[in-house]
């Protein structure tokens, strides 16, 4: 596991119990290399650090917990000399910070903890998706919410590590499953799935609160009235929506509305 984290944390917790004889190792590497020095460095720490570990092990989950650039979707790196901070593309990093790791990576399960432009940028996105593929990662998880709350994951996360490790569930049906009942993250963020090439994003859906996956405004945007929306459904599972407020619009504007039309390629999962 890299860098130390709570959620790290918790993951340990949850499995801990059910390796009372060993057979679990849990290593947390915190990573500062955004100084020339520090960066070169890297290899070999992790090297001193893996010789602890054995050559392989039947699961294998890493977990990368890092800030991201808001405007590009850069990974940061650490501060350089003059105490700066550094930040690399997603490329970038996946060679220079994850690289030593290769080895562990191939096969495993990864959970990218960071904030959302790394996967809303289209070019970040895209770098991560190389990335995963090729470091042969079996699944990677991360998360589109722009200012990612790192606790809002660790339900999740713990559930679905124990599942695949201890009770050695299929990933993509103990995921599911485990979606259903964090309804707490599903309001904060998508959950991306990165498998084989493909990327299945879990959105969770309300009909009044974010139909579709779509949030609504808290107020409504023309007369900044709060709203407590109401949809009503159409033809085809598009949901319309009309501001509450009697005094919204005048003779020349209509009262504020809108309709949430049901995407393309969506599949509706009840819990």
């Amino acid at each position: 596991m890299l860098n130390v984290s709570t959620v790290s944390q918790l993951i340990e917790l949850a499995l801990r119990e059910y390796f009372p004889h060993g057979g679990l190792d849990c290593l947390v590497l915190p990573f500062d290399v955004g100084a020339d020095t520090a960066l070169e460095r890297w290899p070999a720490q992790v090297a001193q650090h893996l010789e602890s570990l054995t050559p392989s092990y039947e699961r294998t989950v890493v977990l990368v917990v890092n800030h991201t650039n808001a405007d590009m979707g850069n990974f940061f790196l650490g501060m350089d000399e003059n105490r700066i901070k550094q930040v690399a593309e997603v490329d970038q990093f996946a060679k220079y910070v994850l690289g030593p790791f290769v080895n562990y990576l191939k096969g495993s399960t990864v959970y990218f903890v960071s904030c959302g432009s790394v996967v809303n940028k289209p070019e970040s996105f895209q770098k991560l998706c190389v990335a995963v593929q090729l470091f042969d990662v079996c699944h990677a998880l991360a998360f589109d919410a722009p200012h990612l709350q790192a606790l809002t994951t660790a339900e999740l996360l713990m559930r679905l590590t124990r599942g695949i490790v201890v009770h050695r569930y299929n990933f993509v049906k103990c995921l599911e499953e485990n979606l259903q009942e964090v309804s707490e993250l599903g309001r904060h963020s998508a959950v991306l799935h990165f498998c084989q090439g493909t990327v299945t994003c879990y959105t969770w859906a309300h009909k009044n609160i974010q139909p579709w996956g779509q949030q609504n405004p808290v107020q409504c945007p023309q007369c900044g009235v709060f709203q407590k929306w109401e949809g009503v459904c159409l033809s085809g599972r598009d949901y319309s929506f009309e501001c509450n407020n009697e005094l919204c619009g005048n003779e020349d504007v209509e009262r504020y509305g809108f309709v949430v039309k049901h995407p393309e390629c969506t599949i509706l999962r009840n819990k």
